[in-house]
């Protein structure tokens, strides 16, 4: 019993680094294109390994200021520092702790 918890838990840790490392390489590689003819094309040098299916999102103005820009770079950077560390929960773990919470509340209503 306890080396499949081991197991599971290395799987998970595994599952979790490779996530952050698809975040960080992708995060850290806009490309620009523009549209021509109906064409997406891409006129810039790039690290990506040959056949690799980029998915691309046309930018539009979110409305953020340099400050809220800052503020939100810094705390995605944050996140991905405590995931990093060991400071991050499976999103199902959490996803059912709150079912479970909204199943047999604290407080019954008035």
């Amino acid at each position: 019993m306890g080396r499949a918890r081991a197991d599971d838990a290395a799987a998970e840790e595994e599952k979790s680094e490779g996530w952050l490392r698809c975040y960080d390489e992708l995060r850290m590689l806009p490309l620009k294109a523009r549209v021509r003819a109906g064409r997406i094309i891409v006129d810039e040098p790039t690290d990506l390994p040959e056949g690799t299916e980029p998915y691309l999102v046309a930018a539009d103005d979110d409305d953020l200021d340099a400050d809220e820009r800052a503020a939100l770079h810094e705390a995605i950077d944050e996140g991905l520092r405590d995931a990093r560390e060991g400071r991050h929960e499976d999103a199902s773990v959490v996803m059912q702790r709150l079912r479970s919470r909204r199943a047999s509340p604290v407080h019954e209503p008035r």
